[in-house]
């Protein structure tokens, strides 16, 4: 009987130790399964932070070629602008200066005529007279018509560049809510910011109509700009319109 007594305590102490057993290797298992999920989430929290950040000097770097290219194609056309009023005001004054060339020989034949006639010192003085107030008059038409291409001038590029800078805007707004648009999966929010996009591309196709009316190049965005049918230059050139015609030998027309 103590025997059997015996076996059976042997028996149940075993069955103690081998539950005991399994436990500790189960508890084991459990806390290097969590070490090993713990350090796969640390892994992909820096592999996110690293692409976040790639992401970032990325987006950095395209906006700063964007600027660089902006400023650069601003500075060409403002040089043109400039260059194209000097050289019509130019044109303007040499044109002048040849109508005065013109009429005060034609005033010189006339007197030559006139003392050959023997019309006397009077009309000979009056004819002088009339060469001194033509040749002040063209003068001082020149240069009103000098000073009224610098005016021009001056406004054009103010309006030009009040206009470039909504256009920048916009489409920078529009930049943005695309972003915001495309990293939201809420449907209320995505129409609201739909909406808003719409309006920022309305803005900025006005701004690029208005640009294309005064005759400057429309911005070109940088990396995801207006979509196919969105913002960008009308059509039909976008050229400075002709001026009307001048009367043959107006010296007062530009």
């Amino acid at each position: 009987m103590s025997d059997r007594q015996e076996s059976s305590v042997m028996a149940s102490i075993q069955d103690i130790l081998r539950d005991a057993q399994v436990r500790e290797e189960e508890e084991k298992l459990a806390v290097q399964r969590r070490a090993e999920d713990d350090e796969r989430a640390r892994l992909d929290g820096i592999r996110r932070d690293q692409e976040a950040a790639e992401a970032r000097l990325r987006a950095e770097e395209d906006e700063r070629q964007r600027k660089a290219h902006e400023e650069e194609r601003r500075q060409v056309e403002l040089v043109a602008l400039q260059e194209a009023t000097i050289t019509k005001a130019k044109m303007d004054a040499e044109a002048q200066a040849r109508l005065a060339e013109i009429a005060k020989q034609q005033e010189h034949e006339r007197n030559l005529a006139v003392v050959k006639n023997d019309a006397g010192k009077k009309r000979i003085t009056a004819i002088a007279g009339g060469i001194g107030v033509v040749a002040l008059l063209i003068a001082v038409g020149g240069g009103v018509m000098v000073k009224k291409a610098n005016d021009d001038k001056v406004r054009i590029e103010r309006e030009v560049s009040e206009l470039r800078g909504q256009a920048d805007k916009a489409e920078a707004d529009a930049k943005r809510l695309r972003a915001e648009r495309d990293n939201t999966k809420d449907p209320e929010k995505i129409a609201e910011l739909e909406r808003k996009l719409k309006r920022a591309e309305e803005d900025a196709k006005a701004a690029v109509s208005k640009l294309s009316d005064r005759g400057a190049k429309p911005p070109v965005g940088g990396g995801g700009g207006a979509p196919a049918g969105g913002v960008g230059a009308p059509a039909g050139g976008g050229g400075p319109k002709p001026g009307p015609k001048c009367p043959p030998g107006d010296p007062m027309c530009g």
